[in-house]
């Protein structure tokens, strides 16, 4: 695959996103087409994608609150924290990790989330607060966290080149969507079957969808147009 056939932000975008996150998704593109020459760059490509997702969360966390998120303590005593950087948050002399200070207050006026600043609460912040949206796309949080940990800690293996051009594409979407580019972009959406019994659920296109034989004569089926 091409590296430029990866997605990029449109420049009117750009301004908004961190160098260090910017810089990060470009060395995993460079690494990625480095794989040309040296097939275990692809797997490295992979594994520092899947890393960048939380930098990238990371980035997004202490701008998003003007650099002041507010914490509640245990009896709901709200308590705003100031930090030039994430990790500064979760500082061994920070309050906020002394008074175990476990709630996150949201921009949203939704109900205050249990936060820990690692990354499947910062996931769950980032969906809280709108910045990600999709029901295909919130199923893949629990891998993103099971990726990130597994690479992390993980023995060698070789990876494949459609793993690591999958895994930089989703980061791609990720970083548009927490910096706003669906807001105003077109967004491509085509026809979906999903039929569902109280045994399963299936679905696919509609231009080649075909009910599964285990689904009952009574299913129900609707056609949606889905963004993929």
């Amino acid at each position: 695959r091409d590296l430029h056939s990866f997605p990029t932000r449109r420049s009117s975008d750009l301004d908004g996103v961190p160098q260090s996150t910017k810089d990060s998704y470009e060395r995993v593109r460079m690494t990625y087409c480095y794989g040309f020459f040296c097939y275990d760059l692809y797997t490295v490509a992979a594994d520092q994608a899947r890393l960048v997702v939380e930098q990238a969360l990371r980035d997004r966390f202490l701008p998003f609150y003007d650099g002041q998120p507010v914490f509640l303590d245990g009896d709901d005593q709200k308590h705003r924290v100031k930090a030039e950087r994430y990790d500064d948050l979760y500082g061994p002399d920070r309050r906020l990790v002394k008074d175990n200070w476990k709630k996150l207050q949201l921009r949203s006026d939704r109900e205050p989330i249990v936060f820990n600043g690692m990354l499947k609460s910062l996931l769950k912040w980032a969906r809280a607060e709108g910045l990600l949206g999709g029901q295909r796309d919130r199923m893949q949080d629990h891998y993103r966290v099971r990726f990130r940990n597994y690479t992390a800690h993980s023995h060698y293996y070789r990876g494949t080149q459609d793993d690591a051009a999958s895994e930089i594409f989703h980061l791609a979407n990720l970083i548009n969507r927490l910096w706003g580019a669906p807001s105003d972009a077109p967004v491509h959406r085509r026809p979906m079957v999903v039929c569902w019994t109280a045994k399963g659920v299936t679905y696919g296109p509609a231009v080649w969808f075909t009910p599964d034989r285990a689904m009952s004569a009574d299913a129900t089926c609707a056609v949606v147009l889905a963004d993929l």
